[in-house]
């Protein structure tokens, strides 16, 4: 089934999460919505979703749960300054539009960047690495942790 679907809307670059309760998110990069995240959330184990503007911007995401059981969201922000951001989201992924934003980092040297992946370290921080570019230079591998 389509995770969403819209006729002015293009929809890509997809991260999956499932919730401790089951249900599936989707995290979605979207073209013509002004680079706005959309969540698609499955109630019905895939069967089908329904999408809603995240209300903030940055893509691709990728999310992985806290030791907490909150959900930390990352992804890049290729608008001025371009960086690096997350949220940490409820544990069902609810109103992430009210999760304060974190910026990780602000100092990219263009809006070619993001790509990360995050992993829960022994100790509960976070690590994130993500593909970034600093000044149009050479483009790298990097990371940062927090907690």
């Amino acid at each position: 089934c389509p995770i969403a679907v819209d006729q002015k809307i293009g929809f890509n670059e997809t991260s999956l999460y499932e919730t401790a309760q089951g249900d599936l998110v989707a995290f979605v990069r979207t073209e013509k919505y002004d680079d706005q995240t959309v969540i698609a959330r499955s109630t019905d184990k895939g069967k089908s979703f329904r999408w809603e503007g995240a209300g903030f911007q940055g893509h691709p995401h990728h999310a992985v749960r806290l030791p907490d059981g909150r959900v930390w969201l990352v992804y890049g922000y290729r608008h001025k300054p371009y960086g690096i951001r997350a949220r940490i989201l409820n544990p069902d992924c609810t109103q992430a539009d009210k999760s304060p934003e974190i910026v990780l980092r602000d100092d990219g040297g263009s809006s070619d960047l993001g790509y990360p992946w995050a992993v829960v370290l022994p100790g509960g921080q976070v690590l994130t690495v993500y593909y970034f570019n600093q000044e149009n230079g050479t483009r790298e591998i990097a990371g940062t942790v927090c907690g």
